[in-house]
């Protein structure tokens, strides 16, 4: 294991406080709990509290995933014991032992400088993330370095013809880099090698977008990104919720207030499921929440390179005296 990876390590360890009881739970490929008989993973979590001075007193997760064979996955920071809100440190390994990748997150968003190496330890890339939503850009990243599958220089201080592949030695994504930022035509393909999207940028800005999807079917866009939206906009939300809200008579009669934050999901076709609290305040509050969100309106959902795509969200349910 690189020591640059044992540095990182060590980094999660030092952030944290007292550790709480440890749990192994088992997961799937998509990291949801299972039976160990279709596990891929199992996880051990563990409770910290983060200094003061780094986190400001907020209560952070130091969470490690396993392979099968007891070799680590990854390890990193979540606001909630659940492990749904990544916040921190990340370190993530191939089955053989060796780094995969590493960096941070910030409220689960990829944030700044993110390194990438191969299964025998070499870099594949050095990615700075963005985020810049009014010109259809989030969650892209500036192409610092990146190599081949035979270790040649692709893109060298943010220049070169940037490559990207898939497992199965496919490429995934190909174009030209100049200062970090994409310009001209960029391609992305399937595993299959059929064609995914055709994209053109300016100075690093998405111009026009094509897309299809497995079937063949073409989307045209402008934006990368559109996330899930309330369908007649937040404001309307929370009218909804203000007219639907049924107190807690516990939570009033103790004076309890604040804001709940409610993670659920929103399909493809705009439907709200699998509601969850991850920040909450009790006293039947928290209950109320997502029978609020779960029983609401349907929202619209989010959009990937002109597709609709299932997706994650937060909305904090203010509870007011």
């Amino acid at each position: 294991m690189r020591r640059i990876s044992m540095a990182l390590v060590s980094l999660l360890l030092t952030l944290v406080g007292a550790v709480s009881a440890q749990e192994k739970v088992y997961l799937d490929q998509e990291r949801q709990t299972t039976e160990k008989e279709n596990a891929l993973y199992y996880r051990i979590t563990n409770q910290y509290k983060v200094k003061e001075d780094t986190v400001k007193g907020n209560k952070h997760f130091m969470i490690m995933d396993y392979y099968l064979s007891g070799r680590m996955e990854m390890i990193g920071s979540f606001l909630s014991e659940k492990a749904l809100v990544k916040d921190g440190p990340f370190v993530f390994y191939h089955p053989n032992g060796r780094e995969k990748k590493r960096g941070i997150f910030r409220n689960d968003r990829h944030y700044g400088i993110w390194k990438f190496w191969d299964d025998k330890g070499k870099l594949q890339e050095e990615r700075k993330y963005v985020s810049d939503e009014e010109h259809g850009v989030y969650q892209e990243y500036h192409v610092l370095k990146a190599f081949d599958k035979e270790g040649a220089v692709l893109v060298e201080d943010g220049e070169g013809n940037y490559e990207q592949y898939h497992p199965n030695g496919q490429i995934a994504v190909k174009g030209k880099v100049r200062k970090g930022t994409k310009i001209g035509i960029w391609r992305g393909f399937y595993p299959d090698g059929k064609p995914y999207y055709v994209e053109n940028f300016q100075g690093g800005k998405l111009i026009k977008g094509i897309s299809y999807d497995t079937k063949g079917k073409r989307f045209d866009y402008d934006r990368y990104y559109v996330g899930p939206q309330a369908k007649k906009g937040m404001d309307a939300f929370y009218a909804y919720v203000k007219r639907k809200m049924k107190y807690p008579t516990e939570a009033k009669n103790k004076g309890v207030h604040g804001e709940v934050l409610v993670q659920f999901t929103v399909d493809e076709k705009g439907e709200v499921k699998s509601t969850k609290v991850i920040k909450g305040i009790g006293n039947g509050c928290d209950e109320e929440a997502m029978a609020l969100v779960a029983n609401g309106p349907n929202w619209k959902a989010g959009m990937e390179r002109g597709q609709q795509k299932t997706e994650k969200i937060l909305v904090p349910i203010p509870f007011d005296l």
